[in-house]
């Protein structure tokens, strides 16, 4: 028992040195200590109060992630670098086993108060929240972090889908004036992806020092990015350009519908209502402004425009049906219409402008001479030479009854399928004076689509 005695108080004497004494603490964790042990992250790192903090501010944008042109909102992904000079987190690396940085939470340090002035969330609040700085020891400090900025952009529509978009991020303290802290900014757009819809043109950044009216004579200072946007209009002139150029055009249809298909102007109808629901649709996505997107333009033409069809449509119509009323076509109608305009358009018809209608008329007026009766029987071969004069002349006479008879119904029979064919003339005069303004009226309205279509594209690209 005596031999282990030493062995025992040596183990124990070890065994309590261990649980009584604290482990070494790590160089980092000593150099936290040192210098955070009076650090006042509430107040500006500065040694002097005269001392000016510099941020610079590094905005790499990432992605687009929503364009809201009827709510004229920019949401974009965003990676945030910022850097500045923290005086009072310095040290001397040869002191510290060599230590030149180190990383420890942002809560534990001052952060610069940063704010996006045009934001469009629901609070007006920093971005920097939580995150792990990097710190090194002549005091910079770099804080780094992918952030979502929700913000407004004014949308300008007017050439809407062939637009480009000037969106800005304003970012700058809203406490610290610019004797106390100056920001300065720049941008990159190397990472950039496209969502699709839009491609990011170019990303500048302007340094601005401004005074507001709360404070007259402070100035304050801001960084401000330009993002130019360029948006991809294939999407939407497949859904919106398109449909309605293919209505436009199916529109010179209705003047080629014959009008005994009772479809002309239900035709029309039908497209006017197919424009009117691509409009509301245009409508949902541009802000409620005065300013009307050269889409919209085009649009409203073209309803104006097939709404002037379906007029002349019932027009056409109208005069298509004047030969029931038996009027005939005037002359100057069918000389200017008719012969002039109808032979521009390749209509030819044959020359008849004055109101020729002897053989109508003829039949219409033949009556009996008088002197057509006589008592001769001696010229009729049909009397017999072995009667009287007497007999004769009244079989004759009633040979010439029954023959009057007999003329007027043959007379009566032409002159009513004569009449018939008079109203078929007419009607068929009519039908082609209806023709012409028809096809007069399509070739308006071709020409006026495609001269407005034309004036579109020719301002577009005049104005890009």
């Amino acid at each position: 028992m005596s031999l282990f005695m030493p062995v025992i108080l040596i183990l124990g004497s070890t065994m309590y040195s261990e649980s009584s004494f604290p482990p070494a603490k790590s160089i980092s964790n000593r150099l936290v200590e040192k210098l955070l042990l009076s650090y006042n992250p509430v107040l500006r790192p500065v040694l002097n109060e005269t001392h000016v903090t510099k941020l610079e501010m590094l905005i790499l944008i990432s992605q687009i992630l929503d364009m809201n042109e009827r709510m004229q909102k920019l949401i974009t992904n965003a990676w945030v670098t910022l850097v500045w000079k923290d005086e009072l987190l310095t040290w001397e690396p040869h002191k510290f086993g060599g230590l030149e940085y180190i990383k420890i939470p942002s809560e534990l340090i001052w952060l610069p108060e940063v704010i996006l002035y045009n934001n469009a969330d629901d609070l007006y609040r920093t971005f920097l929240d939580n995150r792990i700085v990097k710190v090194d020891y002549n005091g910079s400090v770099l804080w780094a972090s992918p952030v979502i900025f929700h913000s407004t952009c004014h949308v300008h529509v007017k050439y809407f889908p062939f637009d480009h978009q000037l969106c800005e991020l304003k970012f700058g303290p809203w406490q610290y004036n610019g004797n106390e802290l100056i920001i300065h900014g720049l941008g990159d757009s190397s990472i950039f992806t496209s969502d699709g819809e839009w491609d990011m043109i170019s990303l500048s950044s302007t340094n601005n020092v401004m005074v507001y009216p709360d404070e007259p004579g402070v100035p304050y200072t801001d960084v401000t990015y330009g993002i130019l946007l360029s948006r991809r209009a294939v999407f939407h002139v497949i859904n919106l350009l398109l449909p309605c150029g293919l209505l436009t055009a199916s529109t010179a249809l209705v003047f080629f519908l014959p009008v005994e298909s009772g479809e002309k102007i239900s035709f029309g109808i039908t497209i006017l209502l197919s424009l009117t629901v691509f409009l509301l649709l245009l409508a949902e996505l541009m802000p409620p402004s005065s300013v009307i997107p050269i889409v919209g333009q085009f649009y409203a033409v073209s309803m104006v425009l097939v709404s002037l069809s379906v007029g002349v449509s019932a027009a056409v119509v109208n005069i298509h049906h004047c030969g029931q009323q038996r009027s005939r076509v005037p002359c100057w109608v069918k000389k200017w219409i008719i012969h002039k305009l109808g032979r521009l358009i390749g209509i030819r018809i044959k020359r008849k402008c004055k109101r020729d209608y002897t053989v109508y008329a003829r039949n219409k007026n033949i009556k009996r001479s008088p002197n057509a009766k006589t008592n001769d029987s001696s010229q009729s071969p049909l009397l017999p030479r072995d009667r009287d004069d007497k007999e004769n002349g009244a079989i004759l006479n009633e040979i010439e009854s029954c023959g009057r008879v007999l003329h007027r119904d043959v007379l009566k029979i032409r002159q009513y399928f004569d009449h018939l064919k008079h109203e078929e003339d007419v009607r068929k005069e009519w039908r082609l004076v209806a023709m012409v303004v028809d096809r007069l009226c399509m070739i308006g309205y071709v020409v006026c689509i495609v001269g407005c279509t034309v004036t579109i594209i020719i301002h577009i690209q005049y104005d890009t």
